[in-house]
């Protein structure tokens, strides 16, 4: 391969979907942008990639993705990112070769919103710093997760271990979760007619176990509670974990708390403490009925209306079939 133009011909003859994601202001004459001398590449298929150009060294094994070209002015380094594999979030990323525009120097870059969300996203979650200023600005990290936030793009983890992880949080149904400095903070960002961060507040301040958070503070609409580790799966699971489980069940009833919405994602771990969480929907049993939304509890709440120790059974059964499954697979 003689050249960079000659690298994205390969792509665009045969309409091959990717993105240059930035510093491609000097393309295709020079890779080089400031201290920035190689290329970032999005694509949806990094196998198919490689399909393309067989010529393309790795140069660490997986999930690294990091590789070099051979061409006439010496090794092209790039990173090939792809859809799957946690550098953008997935709906984000596709967003981003769907939506892709095509500029007149040969090769396709993300449209102007998508460029400058993708550099927010990069300078916040993998960088922690604003070096974009020509297309962000002078604003500072603290304000671009807000606006983040406030965003549909959420965030994810990526599988390159090499890539920073900066400022992590959820995005859930009813709040926005961050997850910092060996504690949790949430923001209630919907069902604006439940207080739930106030709801939750009163749940976990009247009940104790090492099973349930513990809250470290409240204000101004924020909950800071406890770092409860990961979310529960087959491959993080102590030993004892249906114990556990039948234990939660037991002490939510000794305690008076219908939690009302258990579910394998709000079951976390912790030096091999299974806790729930998620307490903004739950309530005491002497508490006036209320009108919770419809969704709340499924597809593991009964038909007849909310039953922790029902749901908590259906959670078990369904970790059991994993563990199963990962068995025979293991075996076969």
């Amino acid at each position: 391969m003689q050249n960079i133009s000659q690298f994205f011909s390969y792509m665009n003859d045969i309409e091959f979907p990717y993105v240059v994601l930035r510093n491609f202001e000097n393309l295709p004459h020079s890779i080089q942008v400031g201290g920035h001398s190689d290329l970032d590449l999005l694509v949806y298929d990094r196998k198919h990639w490689k399909e393309i150009f067989p010529q393309a060294v790795a140069e660490f094994g997986a999930p690294r993705v990091r590789f070099y070209i051979p061409m006439d002015i010496g090794n092209v380094h790039m990173d090939i990112r792809s859809v799957d594999d946690g550098y953008y979030p997935e709906d984000f990323a596709r967003a981003i070769l769907e939506s892709r525009e095509w500029n007149p120097k040969g090769f396709y870059t993300p449209n102007p919103l998508h460029h400058r969300l993708a550099l927010a996203y990069h300078a916040v979650h993998h960088k922690d710093e604003n070096t974009y200023q020509k297309y962000l600005g002078d604003i500072t990290i603290p304000e671009l997760l807000e606006a983040l936030k406030a965003s549909d793009i959420g965030w994810v983890e990526p599988t390159d271990t090499t890539v920073g992880r900066f400022h992590p949080y959820w995005k859930g149904a009813t709040a926005i979760v961050s997850k910092e400095n060996g504690s949790i903070t949430k923001k209630q960002v919907s069902y604006g007619r439940y207080n739930l961060t106030e709801n939750e507040h009163r749940i976990l301040s009247a009940i104790s176990s090492r099973h349930f958070p513990k809250v470290l503070a409240i204000k101004d609409g924020i909950i800071t509670l406890e770092d409860c580790g990961d979310v529960l799966t087959v491959d993080n699971m102590p030993i004892d974990w249906k114990e556990q489980l039948v234990s939660i069940s037991l002490e939510l009833k000794a305690n008076g708390v219908q939690h009302r919405d258990i579910k394998p994602d709000n079951l976390m771990v912790k030096d091999g403490v299974i806790k729930l969480i998620d307490f903004g929907w739950a309530r005491l049993v002497e508490d006036p009925q209320d009108t919770p939304p419809s969704c709340l509890g499924y597809p593991y709440k009964p038909s007849y209306g909310f039953d922790d120790n029902y749901s908590m059974k259906m959670v078990i059964k369904q970790f059991e079939y994993e563990l199963e499954n990962k068995l025979t697979a293991v075996c076969s």
